[in-house]
């Protein structure tokens, strides 16, 4: 019988990562740590070695599956989007531009 062991996923890309990775190769974001997809506990690498402490979960029984996990549980936090006020900045800075180059080429 083959010992099946958990499988870990980017939340933000769905690519198959490394146990112990730090970042994912094909995105790039660093995991700051391990969210279970069933249950959506969260903790420490070394707490799901073994799969979710909580739920059990293991690993996905199909590649559709994982996409649609991470697709489903993606916009869970707001972690991904900047704040406001970087907007703001930004749009200050872009009409003071606009109207610094407009006052230049009168």
């Amino acid at each position: 019988m083959e010992i099946r062991k958990p499988k870990f996923f980017c939340d933000f890309c769905g690519n198959e990562v490394k146990p112990n990775a730090k970042s994912c190769p094909k995105c790039g974001k660093f995991f700051e740590s391990v969210r279970c997809p069933r249950c959506n506990k969260t903790g420490k690498q070394s707490e799901f070695l073994a799969g979710c402490p909580v739920c059990g979960y293991a690993f996905n029984s199909s590649n559709n599956n994982k996409n649609e996990t991470y697709k489903k549980n993606k916009n869970l936090t707001g972690k991904d989007s900047l704040p406001w006020w970087v907007f703001a900045v930004l749009s200050i800075i872009v009409l003071g531009l606009i109207y610094f180059a407009l006052y230049i080429y009168r």
